[in-house]
């Protein structure tokens, strides 16, 4: 009886779902107008940054991890868009570690990390949070770490080699963050499908054979889904006609929206080559803000050239926040349903 209660003790703790609580902080556009700023000043500081995607300053949802013996907590990003673990570090040169790592009750042992100086080490200092925990696919991973997810699978920790992901709106919970698992607390319906493309650039991207707004055509390419971009990054070629359609003006290359107008503006709408129909509405890829002149609303949508190979569009975390997202490694596939947005 002994043995047998023991093995069911293993079995659970090898079956099992692992649930990270993410805390939502204010837009960096938000932040920078609470410090005083004016729109525009706050527009030309988050426009400093070379690629959107690469802004740490915008990145609102973070996780707790600790690492060591005895245990130092950090808050993390958990990032689709890039695939290895990085804390801060007070040497002088980028050193890969291995060290103990514990996520939501889920420990591994002999952990590879890397402790940076330079980007993004340094940038973690500026911006509010600890480190990345990259959930990217492998192929991203910089020196062939295998990252923590990875771990977790071929460790027998998962009940599935997936996971699940939920980002709030600002008075909703953070999000969620489920390994091995989904939550249903936070999406309705069932999740449609779509096959994953290039593996080998590491991200989680799926072919798109049609992109658009209203009646205007946006092209084709693939869709890149990042919990590590606070906004949508459009090839750099669609981007104006993207603004003539919903901008009322634009103001240090941002596109000011009039805040009256938001319902009545086209959703970005997204065909999947094997059919998905999936959207982000006008209300997920404006930011509202709050301005000593009263509300300001401004376009999440930037320009940028991802990759030289191909035309890909990085749909960050307004399209998380209306799609909940199953990142589904053992099947290669995305899984989306509605987010189940608390009233």
């Amino acid at each position: 009886m002994k043995v047998f209660i023991v093995s069911l003790v293993c079995i659970a703790l090898v079956t099992a779902q692992f649930q990270v609580p993410l805390t939502r902080r204010k837009h960096y556009i938000q932040r920078l107008l609470d410090q005083g700023k004016t729109l525009e000043e706050a527009l030309i500081l988050r426009n400093s940054y070379p690629l959107p995607q690469k802004n740490l300053e915008d990145i609102q949802y973070f996780g707790p991890i600790s690492i060591g013996t005895p245990a130092q907590d950090f808050e993390v990003l958990f990032d689709t868009g890039s695939s290895n673990l990085w804390v801060p570090s007070t040497s002088c040169t980028r050193y890969l570690s291995e060290d103990k790592v514990s996520v939501a009750g889920m420990t591994i042992s002999n952990v590879t990390f890397a402790e940076a100086t330079q980007e993004p080490g340094t940038a973690f200092l500026y911006a509010g949070f600890d480190g990345i925990l990259g959930m990217g696919l492998p192929a991203g991973s910089v020196d062939d770490v295998t990252g923590f997810f990875y771990m977790a699978i071929n460790s027998g920790l998962l009940e599935n080699a997936y996971f699940g992901v939920y980002l709030g709106e600002e008075n909703g919970i953070g999000g969620m963050l489920t390994f091995g698992g989904t939550n249903s607390t936070y999406y309705t319906g069932s999740f449609q499908y779509v096959p994953l493309s290039f593996q080998f650039f590491g991200y989680w991207e799926f072919s798109v054979s049609a992109f658009s707004m209203g009646s205007t055509s946006l092209g084709s390419g693939q869709g890149v889904v990042d919990t590590g971009t606070s906004g949508i990054v459009c090839p750099t070629g669609q981007l104006d006609t993207i603004n003539n359609i919903i901008c009322q003006s634009v103001s240090s290359g941002n596109c000011i929206v009039d805040c009256n107008n938001i319902d009545n503006l086209p959703s970005l709408a997204i065909q999947s080559d094997n059919g998905v129909a999936l959207e982000v509405p006008a209300s997920f890829y404006v930011l509202k803000t709050q301005t000593s002149n009263g509300p300001q609303c401004v376009s999440l949508i930037q320009g940028g050239d991802v990759n030289p190979f191909l035309t890909m569009w990085i749909l960050g975390d307004p399209f998380i926040r209306h799609h909940y997202t199953k990142f589904d490694y053992g099947n290669k596939r995305l899984g989306f349903a509605t987010a189940n947005i608390p009233q």
